[in-house]
């Protein structure tokens, strides 16, 4: 039996579900689908959806595997029904131009950080990237890191989470639409602020 959890899929990289293969496939809309929080899916091949329920439990347990999921269970409605507009949208500027201005957008956004900061990127090759890049923080130390991470939220309304890995911090940025380089020139700007104080 294959699960998959593609939380980063959607909307982020092309997804052929029944290719992939798996039993279960679960993903949400609101990262980069430009969906409702909240909204998600899940899919079930038919080999596993007869014992499939969900925790809660209702009138319609018996009507068959969509009815079971979608009319008995609790949910917010507005996510699901923005999932619509969501789709509408990227038809709109085209799926395709979409996720290639995400990536393009990351690829370059941590190019420029990485030069603000002196530092380098964790992978360093842009075929191996979504809109998704880990870039080297101006700082080893995780406290320091931790530090900046809180006073970029106080202070200057942005966030840059830090990971440690093999002894160095690193920062995950990702790219969407609604983002240009500015956007992230001034994140790497407020961390060099906040190293200054």
């Amino acid at each position: 039996m294959c699960i998959r959890d593609s939380a980063h899929a959607i909307g982020n990289v092309p997804i052929n579900i029944t290719e992939i293969g798996a039993e279960f496939y679960l993903a949400n809309f609101h990262k980069w689908f430009s969906g409702a929080k909240t909204s998600s899916f899940l899919y079930a091949s038919k080999s596993v959806q007869e014992n499939l329920y969900p925790t809660i439990i209702g009138k319609h347990n018996n009507d068959g595997f969509i009815r079971r999921f979608f009319l008995g269970s609790k949910k917010i409605y507005g996510a699901i029904l923005a999932i619509n507009e969501a789709f509408e949208f990227r038809q709109k500027f085209g799926e395709e131009e979409i996720m290639r201005y995400n990536r393009d957008l990351a690829w370059k956004a941590a190019n420029r950080m990485s030069e603000i900061w002196g530092t380098e990127l964790l992978v360093r090759n842009s075929t191996l990237q979504a809109a998704l890049v880990n870039i080297r923080m101006p700082t080893d130390d995780p406290k320091v890191a931790a530090w900046i991470s809180e006073q970029l939220l106080l202070r200057f309304n942005t966030y840059l989470p830090p990971i440690t890995f093999n002894g160095k911090v690193y920062t995950r940025i990702s790219a969407n639409i609604f983002n240009e380089l500015a956007d992230f020139e001034y994140g790497a700007y407020s961390v060099l602020n906040l190293l200054n104080l």
